[in-house]
């Protein structure tokens, strides 16, 4: 089956709600958090006396069940560290800030509304008594806020005759909160059921931090005597009945706030994979008025005495060991700071549960990454110099696995995108859960293209990750804490980390050394290879001048290649037979001085280094003709520099026209002043040839000829209209000669010659065809077959401006694309015009594809999303863009679905693509 598959799936389901995970450190309370309710209020309770109010805001009178009031204005109270301005009643007795609570909240305090505070005197199921006076009221007395239940029973007593009055009281100036409780009418009932809550909650339920409340049991505990609740559901005993439990008037519950404030600090998890142990640091920011703190670590174990702000560390914790941290408040118990509990668990090489590291859905929109941290541990130090990234082993199942995202943080923050586009469809796994550690799933250089990951199976294997492992070949130290991080793109699906493994591999180690043999104009090149590595064997690839050369299995030692004439440039690489485990380089050329046979000419060419020592040395040979150096291409970096000279060394004459930093070398050219010439290399670490920022440098050596080089300029014309490119040659200067000639050769071919051609004359040649290389030359007309006085004019070929998929000429093959491939018809020309069903004719510009579909063969192709107005088409037969139509879509949802085409014409088909914009 040829197949090109531009797309992912794209079903329809619908999206689940957002979850946030928490994933490997539990961090305490950050600055500027407030404190939490149960530990800011000391609690007292005493007789007093009841004093009720009359006046003020009457809510309800005489008939109430299950009210709540509107937000009442009241004076600013402080409650918690907030300050509040308004409050909402409840007829079942409790009052809230924040937000109003239900009308049927019968348990205030360990309610799950959204309230932020609550102050509950008599939180249970409360209507007005059968009789007497009966109403819910407020009023400011002084500096309290006073809210006042009078006349109220518990809903189900009636008949039993309760009627009895509390009150909540706020004062204003001290923030302090009471409870006073007044005069029986009559009750309390002797029914156990419908026992009241009392005290203080904040914005949550959670016990003991945030609720803050009283219990009387069946003990010899009363009212007066009440105790510290045990729950967020604590209730007093209030009840006639055996054992009678209830107040006496005037009892007054207070809860005081305390007068400190805790500390700010904030605590971070730094690993140390070398000892398997973690480090909690504690940075405390402001004491806040204490007079010093101690760090606990557990809580009642103090690692840090009396220390003030700073940052102080809590080391040599083992992986796996859960360790709470304490900022203790040296003046005030009730102000230290409870930072939680911290830990780190390894998660390399472990098979985990599904529960471990769950992907929460749809969570790549909102950043809600589950990150899986791990260490790694290399004998390198320097990612990309002696160590290298080879691959990353992975099982993540999901029930729809083209919803994955999944990137992998080195220890310095580099990420690479492992899969950063969605691959396969439903029932896509990354791996196989069941066969861990075994079945895994490997990223790495090389592999299969991800675009093959299969729907419903478990899909296993090598694969190329969508983004270049070698990103991460950064130079740093890949010893410490690595990340796995993965999302979620859609909603309705879920799945989860189960394993991960990052493979580091070590290169070879190997020198290259140059051995001359100048008096047969040889050297030869020696390779040691001293390590093998991580690997088994070492293999030695090498260029002479560009061609390549294979020694395989060479093994630890010394092996020669060789001998290579001295003006040869070597480059040697040896691998140790892993993929994506560098090499071991290195550049070798003779220090042997390059001998010139006069008449003839040495053509050089040298891409530059950064930190280049490269030089050359040319002797004529006659000991009575000088040397002269023609550059014919070549850049140079503004801060770098050739310099020439007279003579085999730098301590010659130095030849002017030859030396200083030449933005384009082209023409630059140089004469000795005896039979030698010496050039060097100043080069530094900025940017050079070989890092690709510089071309590479042509140029000529040959014995100072008799006779004068002709010369003249060259011009390339593209045509992107027939795809292809044609070359005007002018001659500005014929040399001592009348006429030259032009030569010029198409791809290193047999050389054609143009005789005859004087000053100021432009031969047009061509044309050629896109990439062709074009080597354009000079003849002296007296010097036509030797090298003496011609001049090479370099090598020339198209401009690139014509874009691939422009028209039939140059149709992109999709056989040798990977999928999914972008496709765009911007910079590129109409070229056809067809029309689909009623549509009128698209004559916008367009681009052309095509595969060979071999006979019996099916092909499927759709595009995997469209931004644009457009017609598509795709045809066979005959000549391209073919005859015979498979398909012609106007603009609509087929644009993006699949068309399928079985080639029965019982010979390979090549099958046309266009898009119109």
């Amino acid at each position: 089956m040829a197949q090109l598959n531009i797309t992912g799936h794209t079903a329809n389901r619908h999206l689940l709600s957002r979850v946030l995970l928490l994933v490997g450190l539990t961090l305490g309370l950050q600055p500027g958090l407030r404190a939490q309710v149960a530990t800011m209020y000391t609690f007292g309770q005493a007789g007093g006396s009841w004093s009720q109010i009359t006046g003020g805001t009457a809510l309800w009178t005489n008939s109430f069940d299950d009210n709540v009031s509107s937000a009442q204005t009241i004076p600013s109270f402080t409650f918690n560290g907030t300050a509040y301005t308004t409050m909402y009643v409840s007829s079942n007795g409790f009052i809230t800030f924040g937000s109003a609570p239900t009308t049927t909240n019968y348990a205030p305090l360990n309610s799950t509304q959204t309230y932020q505070r609550c102050v509950s005197a008599f939180g249970a199921d409360l209507v007005n008594a059968a009789s007497g006076t009966r109403d819910v009221r407020w009023q400011t007395v002084g500096n309290e806020v006073v809210v006042q239940w009078r006349g109220v029973r518990r809903y189900y007593f009636l008949g039993l005759g309760e009627s009895f009055s509390f009150q909540v009281r706020l004062n204003t100036s001290t923030g302090a909160i009471r409870t006073v409780y007044g005069p029986f009418s009559s009750g309390p009932a002797n029914s156990t059921t419908q026992q009241p809550q009392v005290g203080l909650r904040g914005p949550n339920n959670a016990f003991a931090t945030n609720v803050n409340n009283r219990r009387v049991g069946t003990g010899a505990e009363n009212w007066a005597t009440s105790l510290a609740g045990t729950a967020n559901n604590s209730t007093l005993r209030f009840t006639s009945g055996n054992p009678a439990k209830s107040w006496t008037s005037g009892l007054t519950y207070t809860w005081t706030p305390i007068n400190c404030t805790q500390p700010s600090a904030a605590a971070t998890v730094i690993t140390d994979c070398a000892t398997n142990t973690y480090t909690i640091s504690v940075n405390v920011s402001n004491l806040n008025g204490a007079p010093s703190v101690n760090i606990q670590s557990p809580t009642g174990t103090n690692v840090h005495t009396n220390v003030g702000a700073g940052t102080h560390l809590i080391s040599g914790i083992p992986f796996g060991t859960a360790r709470t941290v304490t900022v203790v408040h040296n003046g005030n118990a009730l102000c230290n700071l409870d930072l939680g509990s911290f830990n780190f668990n390894d998660a390399d090489e472990l098979c985990h549960a599904a529960a471990v590291y769950p992907i929460v859905d749809n969570g790549c929109g909102a950043n809600n990454y589950t990150s899986v941290p791990f260490c790694v541990t290399s004998p390198g130090t320097s990612l990309g110099n002696d160590v290298y990234m080879r691959s990353v082993d992975v099982i993540v199942s999901h029930t729809w696995g083209s919803d994955l995202r999944l990137y992998l943080r080195s220890p310095d923050n580099t990420e690479v995108g492992l899969v950063n586009v969605g691959h396969g469809g439903s029932g896509t796994q990354y791996g196989s859960a069941a066969a861990c550690p075994g079945g895994l799933f490997t990223f790495q250089q090389g592999g299969a293209a991800l675009s093959g990951v299969a729907t419903n199976s478990t899909n296993v294997g090598t694969w190329a990750p969508d983004q270049s492992l070698n990103l991460l070949h950064t130079g740093v130290d890949p010893n410490g804490t690595w990340t796995l991080r993965a999302c979620d793109a859609v909603g309705a699906d879920v799945g989860a980390v189960r394993y991960v493994r990052v493979n580091l591999c070590a290169p070879p180690t190997a020198t290259f050394t140059a051995v001359d043999n100048c008096g047969s104009n040889q050297f030869s090149v020696q390779v040691n290879v001293s390590s093998l590595g991580t690997g088994t064997t070492a293999n030695l690839n090498y260029t002479v001048n560009g061609s390549p050369f294979a020694v395989p299995n060479i093994g630890l030692g010394t092996t020669t290649i060789g001998p290579f004439a001295v003006s040869s440039e070597v480059i040697c690489t040896v691998d140790n037979g892993l993929g994506n485990c560098g090499n071991a380089q290195g550049v070798v050329y003779s220090n042997c001085p390059i001998n010139i046979a006069c008449g003839t000419t040495v053509a050089m060419n040298h891409c530059y280094r950064n930190n280049d020592t490269r030089t050359f040395t040319f002797i004529s040979s006659s000991p009575f003709e000088t040397v002269s150096v023609n550059f014919i291409a070549g850049t140079m970096h503004a801060t770098d520099v050739i310099r020439a000279y007279s003579g085999t060394n730098n301590s010659g004459a130095p030849i002017a026209s030859l030396t200083g930093s030449f933005a384009t070398l082209a023409g630059a050219a140089g004469t000795s002043a005896g039979p030698a010439l010496f050039i060097e290399i100043d080069s530094d670490g900025s940017n050079s040839c070989s890092t690709g920022q510089q071309t590479s440098w042509s140029f000529e050596a040959e014995c100072t000829p008799g006779c004068v080089d002709p010369d003249g300029v060259v011009t390339v014309n593209t045509n992107c209209a027939l795809y292809n490119f044609s070359i005007d040659v002018e001659v500005s200067f014929t040399g001592d000669a009348a006429t030259t000639t032009l030569q010029y050769s198409v791809n290193g071919g047999a050389p054609v010659q143009i005789p005859g051609l004087v000053e100021f004359d432009t031969q047009a040649i061509g044309p050629f065809a896109i990439d062709d290389v074009v080597n354009v030359r000079l003849l002296h007309e007296d010097q036509i077959n030797s090298s003496t006085c011609n001049r090479n004019l370099g090598d020339f070929t198209d401009d690139n401006t014509c874009p691939s998929a422009e028209n039939c000429v140059n149709a992109l093959n999709l056989a040798g694309q990977t999928s999914p491939l972008p496709g765009t018809t911007v910079g590129r020309t109409n070229d056809f015009s067809f029309a689909c069903g009623t549509a009128v004719a698209n004559t916008a510009a367009d681009a052309i594809y095509f595969i060979d579909v071999p006979a019996d063969q099916q092909l499927r192709i759709r595009q995997l999303t469209n931004n644009y107005n457009s017609q598509h088409y795709v045809r066979y037969g005959g000549a391209c863009p073919g005859n015979t139509v498979i398909a012609c879509v106007n603009d609509d949802n087929a644009e993006i679905g699949w068309v399928e085409w079985t080639n029965s014409t019982g010979s390979t088909q090549r099958v046309c693509g266009s898009r119109m914009v």
